[in-house]
C-alpha cells in the first residue's frame, strides 16, 4: 500500500500562540506544531482519525481540540494539505477559561 504525505500548516494566531498543538493519527502522536509552523509527515494511505489538541493549557479547564476523518483514497497525488486555524472564543477569554475554552480549532483538509 502506498503512503500519503500529510502537509500540516498552523496559521499564526494570538490564541494559544505560546503552546504547540499535538497532532494524533488513530490515537498515536505524529507531530507537534508551533504557531506559524509548517511540517510534513508520511502517513499510511488508509482512512484514519486525525486529532489536533492543545498541549497543556494553563488558564482554562476546557480542552481545545478537534477531530476529523482523513480519507487518503480521495487524494490522486497522495498529498493532503492540512491547515489548522485557531479562532478566539471571547466568552472564554473574558472569563479566563472558567466558563468556556479560550478558543476553538478549525481544521481544513485539501486533497491534491
Amino acid at each position: 500500500m502506498q503512503n500519503t504525505t500529510l502537509n500540516i500548516y498552523r496559521k499564526k494566531s494570538f490564541v494559544g500562540a505560546a503552546m504547540p498543538y499535538r497532532v494524533f493519527l488513530n490515537g498515536k502522536e505524529i507531530a507537534k506544531v508551533k504557531n506559524g509552523e509548517k511540517l510534513s509527515v508520511v502517513i499510511p494511505a488508509e482512512q484514519a482519525a486525525l486529532k489536533v489538541s492543545m498541549v497543556g493549557n494553563a488558564i482554562t479547564f476546557h480542552r481545545i481540540e478537534k477531530e476529523v476523518v482523513v480519507f487518503p483514497k480521495y487524494s490522486v497525488s497522495h498529498i493532503i494539505n492540512c491547515e489548522i486555524e485557531t479562532k478566539a472564543n471571547w466568552l472564554g477569554i473574558i472569563s479566563y477559561g472558567l466558563f468556556a475554552a479560550t478558543g476553538h480549532i478549525l481544521v481544513d483538509l485539501k486533497y491534491c
